[in-house]
């Protein structure tokens, strides 16, 4: 099955000594019904590919700590709206942001280096935190291994996040995931 692609150009990788940081070229978030996980991959402008497994379980533990952390800094009021006035806030920026994103251009089969290995590494926690800056820092973390430590700005995050709503109602795991208002609570126990 084909996943659905975004483009977009964003500082996201730390730089190495002489250089300058790399930046985010694609996102796709393909379901892959074989495995029945989530291929997400990421390319840079140099010419790596990072390839990562989400799994159901994985997507239904990360959704609802990503979901509030955007939420409650959506904007410097949202600390002190109501739960119910930040889902509201949240659900219009997405709609905002994901509407002025290309999500027809094709995933551009261009990686020279794979840095995790071409095999996609299989992501079984995950870690979120907000910057002052305003961006986010992802640590997906394998069984064994090195994490892959990312920094992604808001809007590629509410794009990525519309891909793996996308990508999970294609899977037809029935989470009925959302963008603020409507969102389901965690889980009390996975299956």
């Amino acid at each position: 099955m084909q996943g659905q692609k975004i483009a977009v150009e964003t500082p996201s990788l730390p730089a190495l000594p002489d250089k300058q940081p790399a930046q985010l070229r694609q996102i796709q978030v393909s379901y892959v019904a074989v495995e029945d996980r989530l291929l997400v991959r990421f390319s840079t402008t140099d010419h790596k590919e990072f390839s990562l497994w989400f799994t159901r379980r994985l997507v239904s533990l990360m959704w609802p700590p990503l979901i509030e952390i955007l939420a409650k800094t959506a904007n410097p009021a949202a600390a002190m709206q109501t739960p119910a006035a930040r889902q509201a806030s949240l659900a219009f920026e997405h709609q905002s942001v994901t509407q002025q994103a290309d999500y027809t251009q094709a995933y551009a089969q261009q990686a020279a280096h794979w840095p995790l290995g071409k095999e996609p590494m299989l992501v079984v926690t995950t870690e979120i935190q907000s910057q002052k800056s305003g961006r986010f820092n992802f640590r997906f973390h394998p069984r064994e291994g090195k994490a892959l430590n990312m920094s992604l700005p808001r809007h590629t995050i509410h794009s990525l996040c519309k891909l793996i709503i996308d990508a999970t109602e294609k899977g037809e795991w029935g989470m009925h995931l959302s963008m603020g208002a409507g969102n389901p609570p965690a889980p009390a126990t996975l299956q």
